[in-house]
């Protein structure tokens, strides 16, 4: 277990106190089991370790070390391997940025959720180094190098701030995988975080040196091109996968390159994010101000070149003064992606929009109250003044006055209204608070998806999904992040993202005809569509606007219409287009 150690104010530190479920943490493996896997490779073998279910190969670096002349750089291949390597526990994590919660807790906040949530994004206490660019493989006993697997690749979340693969067991997806006669290979990456992997300002701009994350994680999916037949894998096989920050990810991989995926995977799932709201890398000059003065080099002539001399505790301690996403300003980041010219050579909306994107298999979904987590940090906003002011200087600073008003009208103050939607009067803390949730939900998940599924359904078979299973939470709903307990569970939800992996389809390798079935739907009812006793899942089009819905109690899943708050949703689809965060 992890227990969470943080630097927080006083009367956040009694619910941290309690922070000893390290949620989809693992045991550190200290040692071989006595048939630990081998695998071979060109001059030399892993060691891997093997708990009778599953092997497992941890902290495989994947790029050379971004230390000293090499941070603030793009990552290097990694120097070819010789000897015998173990790979039996996991290698450090990246540095993490500093998290905190809101000073002022409301009483009703479920602290068990709230729990989860938080040591599922986050392990204050596993070890870091900027030495972090490796990566985790499971997979099933016995697998050769003609196995020739189908493989799942997972890109954590966390805001671009916290986060590892460390916190995931995919153990548990491959074990599932091989109970239901479809095995496959689990493999999860690591990438920098915070300032080191998301520099803004025009000075990281013209070195060249932003959205270094993306960077990792293509330099990852390269790897496992080259390297995943030696562990079982098939390299035509991959499925990228990832949740909030991981699923932006995901996103921006099928749109960089002028949607040329390179052949880096076959199809994608986006949970909880798509395309992400904002601007050019100058949007966080504020940030990359603030950070050279506190680090002494402001003053010099190259000041990325200065940082790259500054030592790491330094360097943390300056850019951990910057807001992290529980705080008063929530997701509009200071560290995160912006639009590079190059990567990322326009926004997410804009690149979405060109048509330029990687035509695979897609499923994406949003959990159906996103944006109740992140609206607690400025739950002592009370009158429509301050949430006025507080969209107008902390979201979107460039708006309009017009559009802040427009957006205030399309999200009145009617509790009943907002987030956790469908609860009537029932969880409103304060008299915004729902309100604001009812927008950080929209803008930054549930718009974007709906945009997405809207501009490439009827282009690549796409499948989308909410997830309800949640809705009894005091305050939160079904917030951000809850459907991750489901996809690790594992549930249903596992079984259909292993089917995807395997089949391209999340129904699995259903005959043709029960397919079509599926896909033919029209009927708009809240009901279950059960055809040889499984509920199945159709394909999203413009026409049927279909998706699956997972619901608590009975039916625990259900086909329903993706006109939730359509009006709403549209309304924010369009003030996205021409407003967006820095």
């Amino acid at each position: 277990m992890w227990p969470l150690s943080l630097s927080l104010p006083a009367s956040s530190k009694l619910v941290y106190s309690l922070l000893t479920l390290g949620f989809l943490s693992l045991p550190v493996l200290s040692t071989h089991e006595a048939t630990s896997p081998v695998v071979a490779i060109e001059q030399g073998s892993f060691i891997g370790s093997t708990d009778g279910h599953t092997n497992r190969y941890l902290g495989i670096r994947y790029a050379q070390p971004p230390t000293g002349d090499l941070r603030f750089r793009r990552p290097l291949p990694v120097e070819p391997y010789t000897g015998t390597i173990d790979v039996s526990d996991f290698a450090p994590i990246c540095p993490q940025h500093l998290i905190e919660l809101p000073s002022e807790l409301p009483p009703t906040l479920d602290v068990g959720m709230t729990l989860r949530i938080v040591t599922g994004v986050y392990n204050a206490t596993a070890p870091q180094s900027e030495d972090c660019l490796s990566l985790n493989i499971w997979t099933p006993p016995n697998v050769s190098g003609d196995s020739k697997l189908p493989v799942a690749v997972w890109i954590h979340g966390g805001g671009f701030q916290v986060g590892s693969a460390n916190q995931y067991d995919g153990g548990i997806l491959v074990r599932r995988s091989i109970e239901i006669g479809e095995p496959m290979i689990f493999v999860g990456l690591n990438y920098r975080l915070s300032a080191l992997g998301w520099l803004a300002g025009k000075e990281a701009k013209e070195a060249g040196v932003g959205n270094l994350g993306f960077f990792d994680q293509r330099l990852a999916l390269k790897w496992i091109q080259k390297n995943i037949q030696l562990f079982g894998g098939d390299p035509t096989k991959v499925t990228i996968f990832g949740e909030s920050a991981g699923a932006v990810s995901v996103a921006t991989h099928m749109m960089t390159n002028n949607g040329d995926h390179e052949g880096l995977f076959r199809a994608a799932f986006m949970e909880s994010g798509s395309t992400w709201p904002v601007g050019d890398m100058e949007g966080g000059q504020r940030w990359y101000d603030d950070l050279v003065a506190n680090t002494e080099c402001a003053d010099e002539e190259d000041t990325v070149e200065c940082l790259r001399d500054v030592p790491l505790d330094k360097l943390r301690a300056a850019m951990d003064r910057a807001p992290a996403f529980f705080s008063y300003s929530a997701l509009s980041l200071s560290w995160g992606p912006r639009t590079d010219g190059e990567f990322m050579p326009n926004s997410g909306r804009e690149l979405l929009m060109s048509g330029n994107v990687a035509k695979v298999p897609t499923l994406i979904g949003t959990c159906d109250d996103e944006g109740t987590a992140f609206a607690l940090g400025a739950a002592n906003t009370t009158t429509t003044e301050e949430l006025r002011d507080y969209l107008s200087t902390i979201v979107f600073p460039d708006a309009t006055q017009s559009s802040i008003d427009a957006l205030l009208e399309a999200y009145p103050e009617d509790p009943t209204l907002g987030a956790p939607f469908g609860t009537g009067e029932m969880n409103a803390i304060s008299p915004q608070f729902k309100r604001l949730a009812a927008i950080w939900s929209d803008l930054a998940f549930i718009a974007p998806k709906a945009l997405w599924a809207k501009k490439r359904a009827d282009i690549q078979d796409t499948w989308v999904y909410v997830h309800k299973r949640n809705k009894n939470v005091a305050v939160l709903g079904a917030t951000h992040f809850t459907d991750i307990f489901d996809l690790f569970g594992p549930s249903d939800m596992t079984d259909h993202f292993i089917h995807f992996v395997s089949y391209l389809n999340p129904n699995g390798g259903a005959p043709v005809e029960v397919q079509t079935v599926f896909d033919d739907l029209s009927t708009h009812s809240q009901v279950p569509l059960n055809i040889g006793g499984a509920v199945g899942w159709p394909r999203y089009n413009s026409a049927t606007k279909l998706k699956l819905a997972y619901m608590a109690g009975s039916p625990s899943v259900s086909v329903v219409p993706d006109t939730d708050r359509e009006k709403q949703v549209t309304f924010m689809m369009k003030f996205l287009e021409e407003n967006q965060m820095r």
